[in-house]
């Protein structure tokens, strides 16, 4: 377990870090697995309404990438975060949908972001998607004792939870990973090693993940996925390898998909992001995401499967931070 009385970050060691994981779907999953599976974390995972399939059958991983995983469970699962309060963590990775007008990251976190968790703060790693979604946690976390660090993640993952509860996933991922700051300042020492600790342990079971200086740049690039590909997916009612089977879907699909970027990317530009060399090349973008599909997976943007379930849609994370 890492000094954290002393060091608001994990040490450079080899002993598996202490990592908490809200959000149990497929991205939780996933990672989850990968860690405790090359021995990079202890995993404790909060659980709702899944706990109880979990604890009894585990959690089937079927993969392209890593195969087939069966029966796997994290080494603790619990149902609220109350039952955390005493239990030291290095990192807690945060893989919910961003949807801050149904529920906030903080009410999510509960008292772990509050003087009643009795330990010392652990550094908050954010696997969503959308812009903006760090914001109410820092605010929330701004008067405690100890500030945390809050690091930021694009997430490319082509992954769903199927009807059986098995987790499908294809052979795409990609993990971009940066410190959140308000202001652009170098990160600190104890910021710095907060961020290599985590992608030491992502590249470490075999994730693609880098770190990258300027991380709302990088979600902003993975936001031109989601509010292109994924929305008009949702409003189409049909998956994107589902335009490829019919030449005047697809043609539907790629126009309209042109114009939403070339105006994405208009608002990219006004933020300054064109100037890094951040913003990609949109004929480019969009042919090699059109060819991930081609590859056969089926994949349902997380967009259309809450159209599906009747669930909110991270429209504001989404949509509403570019507008």
């Amino acid at each position: 377990m890492a000094d954290l009385a002393t060091a608001n970050i994990p040490p450079q060691t080899k002993k598996p870090a202490e990592v908490l994981i809200v959000g149990l779907g497929a991205v939780g999953i996933i990672y989850g697995y990968l860690l405790e599976q090359h021995h990079q974390a202890r995993v404790t995972a909060i659980a709702r309404s899944t706990y109880r399939g979990i604890i009894d059958n585990g959690i089937t991983i079927r993969s392209k990438k890593w195969g087939t995983i069966e029966n796997w469970r994290p080494s603790r699962v619990v149902q609220s975060p109350d039952e955390l309060l005493d239990s030291a963590f290095d990192y807690v990775v945060v893989c919910t949908k961003a949807v801050p007008d149904v529920v906030t990251t903080p009410r999510l976190l509960g008292p772990l972001v509050t003087d009643q968790y009795r330990q010392p703060q652990p550094v908050y790693v954010l696997l969503q998607n959308g812009l903006g979604v760090e914001k109410d946690l820092a605010q929330a976390t701004s008067n405690l004792r100890r500030r945390p660090v809050i690091i930021s993640c694009a997430l490319y993952i082509m992954t769903n939870i199927q009807a059986n509860g098995e987790v499908s996933h294809g052979t795409f991922e990609r993990v971009r990973a940066g410190i959140y700051k308000e202001t652009n300042i170098p990160n600190t020492p104890e910021e710095q090693q907060a961020l290599d600790g985590f992608v030491n342990m992502l590249t470490e079971s075999n994730s693609d993940a880098v770190e990258i200086p300027n991380v709302a740049a990088g979600k902003y690039v993975k936001n031109l996925w989601n509010a292109s590909f994924g929305m008009l997916s949702a409003l189409t009612r049909l998956t994107p390898l589902q335009w490829l089977q019919d030449d005047s879907s697809f043609k539907y699909a790629e126009e309209t998909i042109s114009e939403m970027m070339n105006e994405l990317l208009q608002v990219g530009r006004a933020l300054g992001y064109g100037e890094s060399n951040y913003l990609p090349d949109p004929r480019v973008f969009i042919e090699s995401a059109f060819n991930q599909f081609r590859e056969g997976t089926d994949f349902v943007p997380s967009t259309l499967l809450d159209v599906r379930l009747g669930k909110p849609i991270e429209v504001e994370a989404i949509l509403g931070e570019v507008v």
